[in-house]
């Protein structure tokens, strides 16, 4: 009689663990899921948002392509000749060429890498 409740109460026992390690294995399974799906959805950012292509800055420098960055400098330089200030030429029309070369600027050393600083 002993020996049928021992053996009873062994076989529950047995059950209990076994129940408790698939209950654990299964929350760990379902962990594991839970962090490759979290994986799967992460957003990564780059250091830079993108930058918008600025075409009528491109236009306002003379440019119908996107141009290399020595390109771009040199012909700043040339319409900086003819309308920089102190050679009779408008401040309006110099600063308007000076901020369509900014954001051109921005923008090709965005896509090519950081180019000069």
């Amino acid at each position: 009689m002993i020996a049928e409740i021992q053996a009873t109460s062994f076989d529950d026992f047995l059950e209990a663990e076994l129940a408790k390690l698939d209950a654990a294995e299964n929350a760990a399974a379902a962990e594991r899921e839970e962090a490759a799906s979290l994986r799967r959805e992460r957003v990564v950012y780059s250091a830079r948002p993108p930058v918008p292509i600025p075409y009528e800055a491109f236009l306002r420098l003379g440019f119908t392509e996107e141009p290399s960055i020595e390109a771009l400098e040199k012909r700043f330089r040339k319409l900086s000749k003819t309308s920089h200030p102190d050679r009779g030429g408008s401040p309006e029309v110099f600063r308007e060429l000076a901020e369509a070369k900014r954001k051109c600027l921005e923008y090709l050393r965005g896509r090519r890498g950081s180019g000069r600083d």
